[in-house]
């Protein structure tokens, strides 16, 4: 199974995925590569910034990604202001 499966898998299961994730749970060195080579294959993927805090007690901010739901996602924006 390639890295885009399952990357893609595991966005269909657990709704989102981080770089920490990825690694843990697929050994994904570069997620967000993979996250890049899905956009550009057409899978609609956002992310959002999540800051929290380390063992040091400084922030830190990573990307969380995840699948739009279609009403949030940029063509289901356009579909309904047309419709």
């Amino acid at each position: 199974m390639t890295q885009k499966e399952m990357v893609r898998l595991y966005l269909q299961k657990h709704k989102s995925i981080t770089a920490m994730e990825g690694f843990n749970e697929l050994l994904i060195i570069d997620l967000a590569g993979v996250i890049r080579d899905l956009k550009e294959e057409g899978m609609d993927i956002d992310f959002i910034w999540i800051t929290k805090k380390n063992r040091f007690g400084h922030p830190v901010s990573f990307k969380k990604y995840f699948i739009p739901k279609p009403e949030n996602s940029f063509f289901g924006k356009i579909f309904k202001k047309n419709w």
